[in-house]
């Protein structure tokens, strides 16, 4: 199984904490009861003052490798940045961009409702998480992510491995022969019909055949994008110059799409592996 690590990390927890000093006890314990969080009064911080000594009471309890867990923290963390938002003071406006700049450090985007959202959510699923240690594809999707606002093209290359890795793993697992000098668009056809996710194997009968025929075809399609984006774009073929025109944008772009073929692609050969 993938090592587990902190999916919030402790700088942006203090950070949370030190914005709740200002707060009163009862308001502390109202934001974090809202999400289904309980303090451990047990529990002796070694930290000054009341109020920070409630908060890490609470964090203490928190299983902060659990997506689940951070998923709710994340709700805790949106009625802080509301909070500081609804306030006038500088200090208040300083503490807001750098609380969101700790947020997009430890991966989390900030929607246009005001929504924290995790960039590498797939890292956190049970399919990744059942991966052997040695598996490269966690490392993949980190480095995908982690490239996408400073270095595009090494996102891109990332996310065109990613894809090749995990075809791979699920021939492997499924004992299909690997010559080595498979090109991606076969490992992505062989891969889908493995796991009788290919669209045409689907059958004529089966209700919404056609739906679910193009839904199958166009994941596809998006992986094989990916490909083509990353033999113009991406990283790994020794250019000499960055290429021109290639914005963050278009590393999303391959990064959601590499993302959504990965998920769907694992968290199918799990499902069957525990059939």
């Amino acid at each position: 199984m993938a090592q587990s690590q902190d999916l919030i990390s402790a700088r942006l927890r203090k950070e949370a904490r030190e914005r709740l000093v200002g707060w009163t006890l009862n308001e502390i314990g109202d934001l974090f009861h809202a999400e289904g969080f309980s303090a451990d009064t047990n529990f002796d911080p070694a930290c000054g003052g009341a109020r920070r000594g409630y908060v890490e009471q609470f964090y203490v309890k928190v299983d902060w490798t659990a997506w689940e867990d951070c998923r709710r923290m994340l709700r805790v963390f949106e009625a802080l940045l509301d909070s500081a938002e609804r306030a006038t003071g500088d200090d208040d406006c300083g503490w807001r961009d750098t609380f969101v700049a700790l947020l997009a450090r430890d991966g989390f985007e900030r929607d246009r409702l005001g929504r924290l959202r995790a960039r590498w959510e797939t890292l956190t699923a049970p399919s990744l998480a059942a991966l052997a240690d040695e598996s490269s594809i966690p490392v993949l999707l980190a480095r995908m992510w982690d490239n996408i606002e400073d270095h595009p093209d090494a996102a891109i290359g990332a996310a065109k491995e990613a894809i090749e890795a995990t075809a791979k793993h699920v021939l492997n697992t499924r004992h299909e022969e690997l010559t080595g000098n498979e090109a991606v668009p076969e490992l992505v056809s062989r891969t889908m019909k493995a796991l009788d996710v290919h669209a045409t194997s689907v059958a004529p009968e089966k209700k919404g055949a056609d739906t679910i025929r193009r839904v199958l075809g166009g994941l596809s399609q998006a992986a094989l994008g990916v490909n083509d984006l990353r033999n113009s774009y991406g990283s790994g073929h020794g250019r000499p110059s960055r290429t021109s025109g290639l914005s963050p944008r278009h590393a999303r772009l391959a990064a959601q799409s590499a993302d959504a073929w990965v998920r769907f692609v694992l968290d199918t050969l799990q499902r069957d592996m525990a059939a």
